[in-house]
Order: structure tokens, then sequence, then C-alpha cells
């Protein structure tokens, strides 16, 4: 699987992004306040605050579902951190991706890139530079959080399986073509929601096959 943590923005695309991002209504404060903070620091060449308000803005926007900006802000808070080459402040982008893409419900990245925090942040000992209270400790725990609830996810997905193997009997029994069809893809897309891309591309294939049989009622 290709990483999912995406292309790095560089200082110029994202300071021109930023200025676009207005604040979600009951955060815009906190967006107006972190913006002029991260200008200032960015003019002073001052990487430690440009880092603490990005964390902010990301922190904000994620909070009121804008995931998408968010990521945007871990994306170039991980190029900060590999340009410092800094692993507490590269596992700590890494958790904040991982969380963006599970507010986006995408669990696959979320369960990829959470166990590359997690790894990133392993046997790291100093003080935090983001936040007095989040070192590598809290981002291993936080990683460990991210793993707990997608695997929790993913195993309600694999009860329902079973639910709908049993309606595609009846269906079949009943050579019901139209819910054989919806179910070959129902369960297509929870073994894509699991990652099983294999097997979800066999029920796609077979609920092709089934419409190209052509016995479909008129409408």
């Amino acid at each position: 699987m290709d990483s999912p943590i995406g292309p790095l923005p560089s200082e110029e695309d994202f300071h021109f992004t930023l200025q676009l991002i207005e604040g979600p209504s009951d955060f815009s404060t906190d967006v107006g306040q972190w913006k002029p903070m991260y200008r200032l620091a960015r003019e002073a060449h001052d990487l430690r605050t440009m880092i603490i308000a990005i964390q902010n803005i990301y922190s904000t926007l994620n909070s009121a579902g804008r995931s998408g900006e968010a990521l945007m802000c871990a994306r170039r808070l991980l190029s900060l951190g590999c340009e410092m080459n800094d692993a507490l402040v590269i596992g700590h982008a890494l958790n904040n991706i991982a969380w963006a893409y599970w507010v986006m419900g995408d669990h696959i990245s979320t369960l990829h890139v959470s166990r590359e925090a997690f790894a990133q942040a392993t046997n790291l000992r100093r003080k935090p530079l983001i936040h007095p209270l989040i070192g590598s400790e809290e981002i291993r725990a936080s990683a460990t959080e991210l793993i707990r609830l997608v695997e929790q996810s993913r195993g309600h997905l694999r009860r329902g399986i079973a639910d709908r193997e049993a309606l595609l009997r009846i269906y079949r029994g009943r050579r019901d073509l139209p819910r054989i069809v919806s179910s070959l893809e129902g369960l297509g897309l929870v073994y894509k929601d699991l990652g099983d891309y294999s097997v979800a591309a066999d029920y796609f294939t077979e609920a092709l096959h089934e419409i190209d049989k052509g016995v479909f009622p008129n409408e």
C-alpha cells in the first residue's frame, strides 16, 4: 500500500493557502489569533513558534470537522519536523495526520499512519517542543487509542459480514438478481473498508457478472 501521508506542502504553498482559511464560526477567534502569530514567526524564522501556531490551527480545524484543511496543517508540521530532523515533531505530526484521517472516516489510512506515529515516538526521551504536556509517551498513547478505535470499527464491520452473506444466500435462493447484485456490492464495500482489496475486487467482479446476465426485470 502506498503511504497515505500524501504530498508535503512547501512553505510558500502553505503560507498562501493559510491566508485563505477562515476559522469555523465557533472557533474563528482561535484561528484569527494563531494566523498572525504564524506569519510573524515565519518572518523571524522562528521555527518553534511556527510549529506551535500550526499545531493550534490544526487542532481548531480538526475539532470543527474541517479535516481536509487540518490535514494540510499536519502535513506542513511534518515537513518542518523533517527539515529540523526532529523525531518528536515528526511523530506528533504523524499522529495529527492519523487523527485527521479518523475524522474523515478513512480508517485504513488512520491505522497505517498511527502505526508510523507509534514507531516514530518509541524510545524518544526528551523535553517536548510543541506543548509541555505532549511528549513521546503521549504520542504513543494517542496512536494506541486510534489503533484501538480502528480495530473496534473493523470488528463491527466483520460482524456484519455474516448477516450480509446470509441475506445473499436468501436472495440467491429466490433468484432475486437486483438484490443479489446489491448484496455483492455491499460485501465488496465492506471488504474495501477493511483493506481486504482482493476480496473486495472478487465481490465487485461477481456483481458485474450477475449484471451481465441481463435478467433484471423491466422497470
